[in-house]
């Protein structure tokens, strides 16, 4: 007849075999470099001052509307890489998210053994 302490001790090593099968198998894997990506969006200068006489008025609205264009470019940039980021990301999401799924039913299914060994 097993012991409770037998029994244990083949849970864990079922669970010990389980997760060693899992990483070996993972390990296969053709490793990835990690290069973080960076937007490609040309940052427009500081707005440009506004001229209090009425001469350089005219010439520091046409800076501004040609700086208020490139800002707007800049966002409508930051907006795309972002959308495309996080379209990239939301498979490594979702298997990320279904193996922590995953990782917490194993540690339950080994929890309930090992409190039913124990009783």
């Amino acid at each position: 007849m097993h012991t409770r302490h037998d029994m244990i001790v083949a849970a864990s090593f079922t669970l010990a075999l389980a997760i060693t099968s899992t990483a070996l198998a993972q390990t296969g894997a053709a490793p990835t470099t990690s290069v973080t990506p960076t937007p490609n969006c040309e940052k427009p200068s500081d707005p440009p001052p506004i001229s209090s006489t009425e001469a350089g008025r005219s010439a520091a609205e046409t800076k501004r509307n040609n700086w208020l264009k490139s800002m707007r470019s800049y966002v409508e940039c930051l907006k795309a890489f972002v959308s495309e980021e996080q379209a990239a990301a939301a498979p490594h999401l979702k298997a990320a998210n279904a193996a922590a799924e995953e990782l917490g039913k194993s540690i339950k299914a080994y929890n309930e053994q090992a409190e039913a060994a124990r009783q």
